[in-house]
Formats: C-alpha cells, structure tokens, sequence
C-alpha cells in the first residue's frame, strides 16, 4: 500500500522544517526521539513545535537505515550540489 501524506487544500504535502532532534533511551527497552520543527510563513503558530516519539530499538534501526538510504539516493542525484 502506497503511503498517504498529509495535504492541504490545494493538495500539496503538508510538510514543516526540521530544526533539530535529539535521541535518547528510555526504560531500557524504549528509543525515544523528539524533533523539533520551524514553522514556515503559511502555518498557524498553533502548530506544535516539536513532536516526541518512541520506538522500539527495531523500528529505530529500521528509521535510520530507510533515512540513510532515502538520503543517499537524493545526494546521488547528478543535479543537485554536494556539501563539501
């Protein structure tokens, strides 16, 4: 099944900058991670700044390999610049 995104009216993605995340354990057991967002000029300021999540250790290898991979694939775009 295809992933459904989130859209506004005129159905584009809704989507807010990341500013920052920590990561930490949790009860042992618990891989806890906040990321903390940047409102762009068409949100409310009363959208949440930040959202904590909790995961297991799995679903956190998993995260961090699918980002790796999703973030490789975007770097190794012939159009795009690459950091230095």
């Amino acid at each position: 099944m295809a992933m459904k995104w989130d859209t506004d009216d005129d159905n584009n993605v809704i989507w807010k900058p990341v500013a920052g995340f920590h990561v930490a354990p949790a009860a042992e057991t618990i891989v806890m991670v906040r990321i903390e967002c940047s409102p762009t000029p068409n949100q409310s300021a009363a959208i949440p700044g930040a959202v904590q999540l909790g995961m297991t250790p799995m679903q956190a290898l998993q995260l961090a390999a699918d980002l790796r991979e999703t973030a490789e694939h975007i770097l190794a775009m012939p159009q795009l610049t690459k950091p230095n």
